[in-house]
């Protein structure tokens, strides 16, 4: 962490690449951090494929929070979506990452 901390110094930023089960992690890294911008790459790349979005969902209202994050879509929207539950989860899924950061 106190490497992170020392990229205000050069004004540069932190992106955060990870999986859903690591959001708490994340969330911990960002509080420790809060004079350093951070990114949240892929949405945190929820488990789309499971029916249930929790804890992620609520993980990512909790880490929007933070005036320090904001979140890129990226590879998030080009994840294959085969079925028509699956296009009903992503869009539940995108709803949700543009409400909480806009």
């Amino acid at each position: 962490m106190a490497g992170v901390r020392e990229l205000v110094r050069f004004g540069w930023t932190f992106d955060i690449c990870i999986r859903h089960f690591q959001m708490e992690s994340a969330i911990r890294l960002v509080d420790a951090c809060p004079r350093v911008q951070f990114a949240l790459d892929h949405i945190g790349k929820p488990n789309i494929k499971e029916p249930e979005l929790e804890p992620w969902r609520s993980q990512m209202r909790q880490m929007a929070l933070r005036d320090n994050v904001v979140c890129k879509l990226s590879g998030g929207l080009c994840q294959l979506i085969e079925t028509e539950a699956e296009r009903r989860q992503e869009e539940t899924s995108l709803r949700t990452r543009t409400t909480e950061f806009g």
